[in-house]
């Protein structure tokens, strides 16, 4: 056997392989192994990027949550309340954007969650962090999350702009209903059998 190469042994004889050729044999059994935990991993993440804005939705909208260091006066309304602190920020009219925030924390992120309507929620969510992105960066917090900076709400909008770009995955409500991906996902395949038939 030559130095540096593997026997492969087959029904047709011995035959040689390069260390580099073998390499990327492993390289791609492992590769394979790894696409199939690919529609968990992209599940989990969607849903805990859209389920995490629904604490913030019930806090902000209906008051849930007293006691998370957010003042309350009993004479006025949580979403009152909420809208008042959005105007102090800046964002007027005050109660469209409340009314705004609300709608994606409550109905938008359960959509992204269930990975209906995936591209517009993931869109709507990202737009929706950036701003809070951006408050933070002018309320001077800066970047660390512990001093209430831009870093946490600017990487859950990169999450959401993920899924607004690629869709809710194989395992989501618009594949199930509307086969949305399965083409893509088709021509991908098909792509890959060309690709090591000309090989």
């Amino acid at each position: 056997m030559p130095e540096g190469e593997a026997r492969l042994t087959s029904s047709g004889g011995d035959r040689y392989l390069s260390r580099g050729d073998a390499g990327m044999l492993m390289w791609s059994a492992s590769s394979d192994l790894l696409d199939t935990f690919t529609p968990f991993a992209v599940t989990l993440l969607r849903v805990v990027a859209g389920l995490m804005l629904v604490p913030h939705g019930l806090r902000g909208c209906f008051g849930f949550f007293p006691n998370t260091g957010v003042r309350r006066a009993p004479d006025r309304s949580a979403f009152a309340q909420f809208a008042e602190s959005l105007a102090r920020q800046g964002y007027w009219p005050s109660y469209f954007w409340a009314a705004l925030a609300c709608f994606i924390q409550m109905v938008v992120g359960p959509c992204l969650a269930l990975g209906l309507f995936a591209h517009a929620a993931g869109l709507l969510i990202c737009a929706l962090l950036l701003l809070g992105a951006l408050w933070h960066k002018r309320a001077g917090h800066g970047y660390f999350w512990n001093t209430q900076g831009v870093e946490f709400p600017l990487m859950w909008a990169l999450v959401a702009l993920f899924f607004a770009v690629t869709g809710g995955g194989a395992w989501s409500l618009d594949a199930l209903l509307f086969g949305a991906g399965t083409k893509r996902k088709l021509g991908a395949s098909a792509a890959q059998r060309c690709g090591r038939s000309s090989m």
